[in-house]
């Protein structure tokens, strides 16, 4: 072996996405399993149509799920930390836009003894008014650093201009919101949406053996926590754009915070693939043109990206940079030069080639491992798409021209109706 000589470089052919096995259980909750001897752990995840998307007031959703698997009928806040600490497992309750999620991790051969635990937090939480004011009492010290950070300030702002402050995925949380939590609020969400019919589908990866199944069955599968009723699906219509300017000055500030973008298709889409490499060429990676033009050349920031969010309702995109105040202008003015360069001129080959390369090498990535492979097919099942999904991402990555670049740039990136948010 010449160990002066670099190996050839491979040629990407395949997408090779193994699609999980499927069954489903009793209550006729659906599983999806990704299966893997080594190493000796396991993930189980169940996924609610409990986020913002379905919460009567603010905070509803977050505080729900921060709070079931806090404290039940039978286990104390510590003495469930303790429970969950002794398998050597993690457990994890977190709301989104859209859903919730239910999440442990641990030996493979402990998951019989934390099945119960699980179920415990999926029926009996107790919401007490002890935990719920220590929850508000750090939220809101959070809430109130928070204030003071630039960043954030410009993330919840860009939010609202995007979306409305009275649509889900765009309010921002007032100190007032945390006041008006209430222990009968979190009850009532927790008994309606944490139910066996509003699962949408639970998640099993990692080493998972045949009597698993059977243990999942025994205690997440019974009729015993269905709910009274189905719950009706959540309308939320997106207003239009009444604002797309916003400048919040802070003059002790050193650094500006921008946020610049607007909505897009969602995941669904036809031109979902084509948005997706056109979001990489501007701002998706190290080497895209926002890094070259305001990092390298221009010095500017140390780090400037963009990105296309997907929802289950909606999506947008939005480009993110901090930079020195006294340099945000000439930023933003860089920032849709480049904009307006990907609409007027043909990307080269060479440059649309590494692009390529990154892309189809970051797939590989994010389905190496059963949990990574768990997490990305979730995040095109909850769509009701299939794992063709990614065998059609692939091939419009290794076969988009650089005329449909610029077709679909001229379709998306509409400079009269971008949001622009500076804080600072």
């Amino acid at each position: 072996m010449n160990r002066k000589q670099a190996p050839p470089l491979g040629t990407f052919q395949h997408l090779n996405v193994q699609p999980p096995t499927h069954f489903t259980l009793d209550n006729n909750i659906p599983v999806y399993v990704f299966q893997r001897a080594h190493p000796e752990v396991l993930m189980l995840k169940l996924v609610f149509k409990a986020g913002r998307w379905y919460e009567p007031a603010k905070l509803v959703a977050p505080f729900t799920s921060r709070l079931m698997s806090e404290e039940t009928a039978s286990y104390s806040a510590q003495a469930l930390a303790d429970k969950v600490e002794y398998y050597g497992a993690t457990l994890k309750t977190r709301a989104n836009n859209d859903f919730s999620h239910v999440t442990m991790h641990s030996l493979s051969k402990y998951f019989y003894q934390l099945l119960p635990i699980i179920k415990e937090v999926l029926v009996a939480a107790t919401f007490s008014e002890r935990e719920l004011s220590l929850l508000i009492k750090n939220s809101k010290q959070k809430w109130l650093l928070q204030q003071q950070q630039n960043e954030y300030l410009a993330d919840t702002l860009f939010n609202e201009l995007i979306f409305g402050s009275s649509h889900p995925y765009g309010y921002r949380v007032i100190e007032s919101d945390y006041e008006r939590m209430e222990r009968s609020m979190l009850q009532s969400f927790y008994q309606s949406h944490y139910v066996a019919n509003n699962c949408v589908a639970i998640y099993l990866a990692g080493d998972v053996k045949e009597v698993h199944f059977q243990q999942l069955n025994q205690y997440i599968g019974g009729m015993d926590w269905m709910g009274n009723h189905k719950l009706s699906e959540q309308t939320h219509p997106l207003a239009p754009l009444e604002q797309t300017t916003h400048f919040t000055s802070k003059q002790e500030a050193v650094q500006s915070a921008i946020r610049i973008g607007g909505r897009i298709i969602n995941k669904t889409h036809p031109d979902y693939a084509a948005c997706f490499v056109l979001n990489a060429l501007l701002g998706g990676y190290f080497g895209s043109r926002l890094m070259q033009n305001l990092r390298e050349d221009k010095g500017y920031t140390y780090g400037i990206y963009s990105s296309v969010i997907s929802m289950i309702h909606s999506g947008y995109w939005f480009i993110s940079a901090e930079v020195a105040k006294e340099t945000c202008e000439q930023a933003i003015q860089e920032i849709f030069i480049e904009i307006e360069r990907l609409k007027s001129e043909l990307v080269s080959l060479d440059e649309l080639q590494l692009v390529r390369n990154y892309l189809l090498g970051n797939l590989l990535s994010i389905i190496d491992g059963p949990f990574n492979l768990a997490s990305t097919l979730q995040a095109i099942y909850l769509y009701k798409l299939d794992h063709s999904f990614f065998q059609q991402l692939t091939e419009t990555i290794k076969t988009i021209t650089p005329q449909q670049i610029q077709q679909t740039a001229q379709k998306y990136l509409n400079t009269n109706e971008l949001v622009q948010v500076v804080v600072g």
